[in-house]
């Protein structure tokens, strides 16, 4: 018994041990049902269920886990639901970490023949790409990290390449003194190289106590060598470098220590740690070294000590086409250099404030006071701003920490009273509470938020008195305050038991009359117009314009064949023609005033586009954020109907790609779309010279991706699919990042569930030059339709043509016969001045060309067309990368991990 007893006492102590040496680490098993010590590093691993609470678990297939010794590796956590999904750690303000995120591919995801590809986010910026080269990869990647905060937020964002998902991840601090830089910006790894290795074994924890994980290399062009003996005072530096790494080194055979950087790009910035240790006894002679970089010397002599670590690194960032680093003895020195170990690390600007501690923390008490179960509610709640919190609309205040502006909790499902961590949203000028179950008073401190514009506290079941303070803002104009459908909620001054009763019904009641009669009103002056429309032979809208654009948004109403015959059509049967709204718009997005659009216009002073129905106006949010508006004629009933149309879709759908719809207003006759600012235009400008320089074929490839992706999202990704209708050049817009996105939804339709392969049509819409040519023969309108039109835009995008040339030829007409000639040179822009990749140009030409077939069942998918893109977009950066490092001794690329096979 007693040896039993000391047993159990040892191997306790033996874990306490392990568990003191690991005070700060974190190691997360992502997708594992329970906590465990690893056999291989002793290291204390937890499931991920207290940091994140989405996404589902599941296990890698035995045939890609048969020959992993790293059990962290066998499960992943799969995130197919939600843009963003992330991960939260504690952490301390001000420290260092390094973060590092593990994922085993596996085939664990129904991707075809596609590798998923998604990005990883830190804090609020991006951090990586992780992309696959196979389905057995194991993709590393690892920072060096000062935080913001006291937590900090790891996010996975589906890019629409394939459902995210994640093995491990570990945050281990680091001391403050090392890993510095003169350069702002964190520390991303590019390779960690312990070289001189004799077991070909990866050095990690239990050896490294900061856990660095350092892989073995050698050459053929190296000797590699090994200290006579071990030393623990070989890890006694700064930088606490394993002992079992700088025991071994590596020396050239003849001359000097050369390598190279490859897989790198000019814009890339990079810091080198260099670590030495004499481990040869030199007797007498003398080993002294300095270290160039393309020829030019960026070190002082160094002369490593016998058994003692030292590190030399670089004083500022390195940069440059080729990277050529050279190790040679300096004219005293009678022996060859050495190297023990190396870091190469890349610079990673992450210059965002996060959003104000103040918000975050009022939000967060939010979600949990209410229960909130909204997906995209995880990380920071505004920022990357393409993934904030639904339901917010935030400050934009540069590089400087964002502000919550506007929060909607309409429809949430709210319960219990107005909780008081509202009013810690100091900056918030809108907030929508309406249509929950939520009870109890209307709070004093309601009254108190200074810069509260728009108070929504209607459909509830609030009780009591509310604040004379609230009221008399109310009453000045300074606070538009909505408290209807609170039936036992006293809404003036002088609360008495019978007004208390009478007074909330009196005023929905009447409300309610004036809508009716205002709704009235509107329904006879539209039938009124469609009558007028009728009796003259015309038909609103379907009459052609032949008025360009030359703004953000191309206005022009799509050609619509047959006009004769559509003249005759019922005002019901063009509603057929578009996705069906509901009886009346969600306030899913913001819904504003006619007079508050006129604010944020300057009564509509700048105009920024034209064309067939109404004007686009430059505008600012109050908040600061700039917005295009657009002002829908009222001289025809499909603008009504495009404006339902358009604003019900960009109200339910969400993509990278897509257009942002900013918000609406539908008051009386006035129909205006508020959307995000594109400020560099459409793609039809950039083409045809009016904007901008000429677009690299770089460029063109990523604009085409992106486009491509929207319609994919829109074929593929929404339930049930929706067909744009009116893909053209002009309604592809350009951000300030010249980022691609899918505008103008007027036309779109959705399939109809019980026909999912197409939509008869009542009359064909669509733009001369990208109309599908089957769809306008038979009325039968499907995705291929689609996936027609985006190949005129790509051929566009590659000869720098329009559809329609001189003389009414078709850009397809004039492309055909110079494919049979093989001759791409005049195909593609000559404006690019023979700049591009030859054989991404001809697979470019050959991935429009399936999208053109006259019949559509001989069309690619818009999948398809993106995954081809990607790989024509690879085929330029595999040409980039091989240019460099031509002729030098012995190449490092970045770190790709250990392969599972």
């Amino acid at each position: 018994m007693e040896l039993l007893f000391r047993v159990f006492g040892f191997l306790a102590l033996n874990m306490l041990l392990h568990v003191h040496a690991q005070i700060g680490f974190i190691s997360i098993d992502c997708g594992v049902n329970e906590d465990y010590i690893d056999n291989t590093t002793k290291l204390f691993y937890s499931t991920d269920a207290k940091f994140i609470d989405s996404g589902v678990s599941k296990n890698i297939p035995h045939d890609f886990t048969s020959t992993i010794f790293e059990k962290q590796l066998t499960t992943v956590r799969s995130f197919p639901k939600g843009v963003k999904n992330c991960y939260t750690l504690p952490a301390e303000q001000g420290n260092k970490y390094l973060i590092r995120a593990v994922f085993m591919c596996g085939n664990d995801q129904e991707y075809n023949d596609q590798l998923p590809e998604f990005k990883l986010y830190l804090g609020v910026e991006e951090w990586d790409t992780v992309k696959f080269n196979y389905s057995y990869d194991i993709f590393r990647t690892e920072i060096i990290y000062v935080t913001r905060t006291d937590e900090i937020y790891m996010c996975l964002v589906n890019t629409d390449s394939g459902t995210p998902f994640i093995s491990a991840l570990e945050l281990r601090p680091i001391d403050n003194s090392i890993y510095n830089k003169t350069q702002s910006g964190s520390l991303v790894l590019f390779n960690r190289l312990n070289f001189g290795s004799q077991t070909n074994e990866t050095v990690r924890y239990g050896d490294d106590v900061l856990d660095r994980m350092w892989v073995p290399f050698n050459s053929i062009y190296w000797e590699a060598i090994k200290a006579p003996y071990s030393s623990s005072v070989l890890s006694e530096n700064e930088f606490k470098l394993p002992a079992k790494v700088m025991e071994t080194a590596v020396k050239p055979v003849n001359g000097s220590l050369d390598f190279y950087l490859v897989g790198i790009d000019s814009s890339q910035e990079f810091y080198m740690y260099f670590h030495f240790a004499e481990i040869e006894e030199v007797q007498d002679q003398i080993r002294e070294f300095t270290i160039s970089l393309n020829n030019k010397t960026i070190s002082d002599p160094i002369e490593p000590k016998y058994m003692v670590s030292d590190s030399y690194f670089t004083q500022s960032s390195l940069s440059g086409i080729q990277m050529n680093f050279s190790l040679a003895k300096t004219n005293r020195s009678t022996l060859p250099p050495i190297m023990n170990a190396l870091e190469i690390y890349t610079i990673k600007e992450f210059l965002q404030s996060p959003t104000e501690q103040l918000d975050v923390d009022a939000m967060k008490k939010i979600k949990s006071v209410y229960q909130v179960m909204k997906s995209s509610w995880q990380g920071d709640p505004c920022l990357p701003r393409s993934y904030s919190w639904d339901g917010l609309i935030c400050s934009d205040n540069g590089y400087d920490a964002p502000s919550i502006t506007s929060l909607n909790l309409s429809s949430s499902n709210l319960v219990g009273k107005i909780d008081n961590s509202f009013k810690n949203l100091t900056s918030l000028q809108y907030l929508d509470l309406s249509n929950n179950s939520l009870s109890g008073d209307v709070p004093e401190f309601l009254s108190e938020m200074s810069f509260l514009k728009t108070l929504n506290l209607s459909g509830n079941k609030l009780t009591g008195s509310v604040p004379s303070a609230l009221l008399a803002k109310s009453n000045d104009g300074t606070l538009t305050l909505s408290l209807d459908g609170n039936p036992d909620l006293c809404q003036n001054n002088s609360c008495n038991t019978k007004t208390k009763t009478k007074s909330p019904v009196a005023v929905p009641v009447v409300a309610s009359i004036a809508s009716f009669v205002v709704l009235l009103g509107a329904i006879f002056a539209i039938y009124w117009h469609f009558i007028r429309g009728r009796r003259h032979g015309t038909h609103a809208g379907v009459q052609p314009n032949d008025q360009e654009s030359v703004s953000q948004f191309d206005l022009q109403k799509p050609d619509i064949p047959n006009e004769e015959e559509n003249s005759e059509l019922e005002l019901e049967e063009i509603q057929k023609e578009m996705i069906k709204p509901n009886e009346k718009l969600e306030a899913k997005k913001q819904r504003l005033s006619y007079s508050e659009v006129k604010r944020i216009t300057n009564n509509f002073r700048e105009v920024i586009g034209h064309g067939g129905s109404g004007l686009v106006y430059s505008g600012h949010l109050s908040h600061g954020i700039k917005v295009a508006v657009k002002k829908l004629s009222p001289t025809s009933h499909q603008s009504f109907e495009q404006f339902r149309n358009e604003a019900q879709l960009l109200s339910t759908i969400h993509h990278r790609n897509l257009v942002s719809l900013m918000g609406y207003c539908d008051e009386d006759s006035n129909m205006l779309l508020i959307y995000e600012y594109m400020a560099n235009g459409n793609l039809k400008e950039h083409l045809s010279g009016k904007i901008g320089s000429v677009l690299s074929w770089e460029q063109r490839l990523q604009i085409a991706i992106e486009a491509a992706q929207a319609l994919e999202y829109l074929h593929e990704g929404c339930n049930p699919s929706i067909i744009h209708r009116d893909v053209k050049a002009p309604n592809i817009l350009l951000n300030e990042k010249m980022q691609a996105k899918v505008a103008d939804f007027g036309w779109s339709r959705s399939m109809p569930p019980e026909n999912p392969s197409h939509v008869s049509t009542t009359f064909v819409v669509g733009t001369s030059g990208y109309l599908d040519p089957q769809y306008n023969r038979t009325g039968q309108l499907t995705k291929e339709s689609d996936v027609y039109s985006f190949g005129i835009v790509l051929l566009e995008l590659i000869s720098g043509r329009p559809a329609i040339m001189e003389e009414n030829r078709s850009i397809l007409d004039w492309v055909r016969p110079i494919i049979e000639r093989g001759e791409i040179e005049d195909i593609v822009d000559p404006r690019l001045q023979g700049i591009f990749n030859t054989n991404s140009a001809w697979r470019t030409i050959e991935t429009a060309m399936c999208c053109v077939p006259f019949s559509s069942t001989e069309r690619k998918t818009m999948s398809y067309v993106v995954s081809e893109l990607k790989e024509c977009l690879k085929l330029v950066e595999m040409s980039s990368s091989s240019n460099t490092g031509i002729g030098i001794t012995q190449p490092i690329g970045p770190a790709t991990g250990p392969r599972a096979r």
